[in-house]
């Protein structure tokens, strides 16, 4: 049985020359990092709301 050299593909796809989606379009990374963002200000709305005593501040009991 011979040996027979395997040449590999070489080539290399360059993913950075995608073209970019025209502007005001929201792309579905940009989208997650929103819902992200949002979440996470939410919960720490909701954190200093009960953490700093407004909440006892405001009920009537």
């Amino acid at each position: 049985m011979k040996h027979r050299a395997y040449r590999q593909n070489l080539t290399v796809i360059d993913t950075l020359k995608k073209a970019r989606p025209p502007p005001g379009e929201i792309t579905p990374i940009s989208m997650n990092c929103l819902i992200i963002i949002i979440r996470f200000s939410m919960l720490f709305c909701l954190f200093t709301f009960f953490v700093d005593g407004l909440f006892l501040r405001f009920s009537f009991f």
